[in-house]
């Protein structure tokens, strides 16, 4: 509990720097409904109650539920809780039995399920008042986060048994002032007034409890945020989360699918509310804000527009690998589209949309509800739905899908794949700027993908206990990309709080540069200054077939020391040249570093590293390491999982003001019978050779800056080149990215 009151004391006070940010100007203003609908009217009306109804007889499985559903309720009424809830606990359970037992008065017509859900609701009107409001400005409950789900199940249970009988005049006063204003009120001051995740799940509530009792104060703020008298913005709502929180790209600006997941869920528990009192939020039309560019800031791959929410939906399936599984980025577990989730958000989008592919992916997840109330966002009759990464797309405004890649330039993430194909390669490469404390020190980090796996993962276990937290996880040495100096990427550096969050004077971000999705060469460049003082880190990735050839550029005017990491879930079964015997480690002791063991060396001192990695359900991993210069080659076990698990960390060390990385990545399937540096190269141009089984050769030119450049006698415009020859002829131009 401890670490939680410090995340969330934390994080709100990173909140109250962005205040500089906001003002109250420039939004979208949304009109608060004069009047509203009868109850039941805040996630279902009488029409879709009977159509529930009538789906219960014909949906196997739904009747299924509201049968176990129904025998829940029948064993509270024969044994009926203590009044009111004991602790956070004991509170969250009877808000939960509450909506439970309101749903199933709703479906079964038994009045004893609306007469024990009322007198739920009616023990809190003397006791919930009472209750002090935490720190984290929780009142049932501990803080706002589960504060808001319980106001949400009380709000629907009143709203479902409103017409019951069951509730006096007297009681429906007292559980609308002491109860659901009360809560609403609380929620108003969640410690995070602006763009965070505890806000929107605030907002949820809010809008629960103003809609459920026609409160217009806490519907305007839910909808408008709060401006004090000086016309200053307070605290955010609807209108601004769209504008800025949702970047231009549909990425929700945290950049976690953890968190992505759950604001759509809370967005969608808000426009739920709105839409039964008549407001259409699903197709509210937003401006652009400066803080929706994220991180392509000079706006580069789009100018400003209109959005609305729909990219938030949208953005998710274009974020993902062509197996549908998730790079685990910033504060997020390792999951796939809609596997293991109960994408209830998603169905209830779909009854809006009507989009195919928001149809597919609930039906991917675990459709069975989780209470009575997830019986309002269902289509019982949910069509099977499809997605492909084959049809180009349009994310948002500046999302682009192309070629079965994928630019999301906003929120920092690109996806280069080999095909739509569930086995193809794919990498991705993350540069956006830091969202929250839930982001992390990883800019131009990368992912690898393939035959189905992540085979170069974003490694991490567990949440946010354990050393193992600030430790590994929020360090650049557990990403794939170069520390500099032992040293965490800004904002993190030396910082010994896993929250520190960058400021609006200080951004940290990288920038996006060049994509391009051409039929053999396909290819992603983003550079950063932002991550250390004094140092420029330029990536360029190119996917040619199943091979990714990687080129990172260190550039400085001071001596630095620079380590280019590699992340594999894999154990090194071979190496050329040989390394070193085993010592223990760590590598060293600073944060990161000193959970990798079990460490082996060698001097790449110009010579190519080619690595084997035995690979659990995939084929083998081969790395060919081409770097420029001195270099030490540095292999080791990372951090211990809960289980015992562990994985390979890959470490190229070099020393100066500038060093130049080259690697070629592909399973042990791939047709390449090998890979290695082009010499002779001029000034600013770096190359790899790809050989292929028939003889062939692929060269891949990497240009520092772009223009007009010849190499192997073949002349090309633009930052990256894709160069032929067969076994015996002459190179030839196949492509060029601009």
């Amino acid at each position: 509990m401890a670490l939680v009151l410090m995340a969330a004391v934390t994080l709100s006070l990173a909140a109250m720097l962005l205040a500089a940010e906001w003002t109250s100007g420039g939004f979208v203003h949304i009109d608060v409904p004069e009047s509203f609908p009868p109850h039941p009217r805040l996630f279902l009306d009488t029409q879709e109650i009977a159509d529930l109804k009538t789906a219960v007889g014909e949906v196997d499985w739904l009747g299924e539920y509201v049968a176990e559903l129904t025998a829940d309720c029948e064993k509270l009424v024969a044994e009926p809780p203590k009044l009111p809830g004991e602790g956070e606990d004991g509170n969250k359970e009877l808000g939960k039995h509450s909506v439970n037992l309101a749903m199933a008065y709703v479906l079964t017509d038994r009045q004893e399920f609306a007469k024990l859900s009322g007198d739920i609701l009616r023990s809190y009107i003397d006791v919930y008042p009472t209750y002090p409001i935490t720190l984290t400005k929780g009142r049932a409950t501990s803080a706002a986060l589960s504060e808001a789900g319980w106001v949400i199940h009380v709000a629907a249970a009143y709203d479902l048994i409103y017409n019951s009988g069951e509730l006096s005049g007297d009681d429906k006063a007292g559980i609308e002032a002491n109860v659901l204003k009360l809560g609403g009120e609380v929620l108003r001051i969640c410690n995070h007034r602006y763009r965070s995740n505890w806000r929107n799940r605030a907002m949820s509530g809010m809008a629960a409890a103003g809609f459920a009792i026609g409160d217009h104060d806490l519907i305007d703020e839910a909808l408008n945020g709060f401006v004090d008298d000086q016309g200053r913005l307070e605290r955010d709502g609807f209108a601004q989360h769209v504008a800025c929180a949702v970047l231009a790209d549909g990425t929700y600006y945290e950049r976690s699918n953890g968190y992505h997941r759950f604001s759509v869920l809370n967005y969608t528990f808000l426009m739920e509310a709105a839409r039964h009192s008549g407001l259409d939020l699903y197709h509210l039309e937003v401006p652009s804000h400066d803080l929706d560019a994220g991180a392509d800031v000079e706006r580069a791959f789009g100018p400003p527009g209109v959005k609305t929410i729909r990219c938030l939906y949208e953005m998710p399936f274009y974020n993902a690998f062509s197996d549908f599984s998730l790079a685990a980025v910033a504060s997020a577990g390792h999951y796939s589209l809609g596997e293991g989730d109960r994408a209830i958000a998603f169905e209830a989008a779909w009854k809006i949309y009507r989009d195919p592919k928001l149809a597919w992916i609930a039906q991917r997840s675990d459709r069975k509800p989780t209470c009575g109330l997830d019986l309002a966002w269902i289509d019982p009759y949910l069509p099977a739905g499809e997605f492909s990464f084959q049809p180009d797309a349009v994310v948002g405004i500046t999302g682009r899908h192309e070629n079965t890649c994928t630019l999301l330039p906003s929120g920092g993430l690109t996806i280069l794949r080999q095909s739509a194909d569930e086995n193809a390669a794919c990498v991705l490469m993350t540069y956006g700027k830091y969202g929250s404390g839930h982001s992390h020190p990883d800019k131009l980090s990368i992912v690898f993908d393939a035959a189905g796996k992540q085979i170069m993962p974003e490694v991490k276990y567990g949440g946010y206990s354990g050393d193992g937290f600030l430790g590994w996880t929020k360090q650049t040495i557990s990403h794939s990309t170069v520390t500099v100096d032992e040293v965490a990427q800004a904002p993190q550096g030396l910082e010994d709080s896993p929250w520190t969050a960058d400021t609006p004077d200080k951004p940290v971000r990288g920038r996006p540069v060049m994509f391009h999705a051409g039929e053999r060469l396909k290819t992603f460049r983003a550079d950063c200054t932002a991550a250390y003082d004094g140092v420029l880190l330029d990536r360029t990735i190119a996917l040619v077939d199943s091979v990714v050839v990687d080129f990172f550029r260190c550039r400085s005017d001071s001596d630095h020391q620079y380590d280019y990491s590699l992340q594999i879930d894999g154990m090194l079964s071979d190496a050329a040249p040989a390394l070193s015997d085993e010592e223990p480690g760590p590598l060293s002791d600073a944060l990161g570093y000193c959970y990798i063991t079990n460490l082996r060396r060698a001097k790449l001192d110009g010579a190519a590293g080619e690595l084997t990695f035995d690979v659990k359900d995939a084929p083998d991993l081969k790395l060919s390491l081409l770097p420029v210069g001195e270099t030490e080659l540095v292999s080791g076990l990372a951090i211990e999982g809960p289980e015992g698990e562990q994985t390979s960390t890959i470490v190229l060390r070099a020393k100066g003001q500038s060093h130049e990385y080259m690697a070629a990545i592909r399973t042990a399937d791939a047709d390449c019978t090998g890979c290695r540096r082009v010499e002779g190269l001029a000034e600013g141009l770096l190359g790899v050779e790809i050989v292929r089984a028939d003889g062939s050769k692929d060269v891949v030119i990497s240009a520092e800056t772009s223009g007009d450049h010849t190499a192997c006698g073949v002349s090309f415009t633009g930052q990256v080149a894709l160069l032929r020859a067969g076994a015996d002829g002459p190179f030839e131009l196949i492509d060029a990215a601009e």
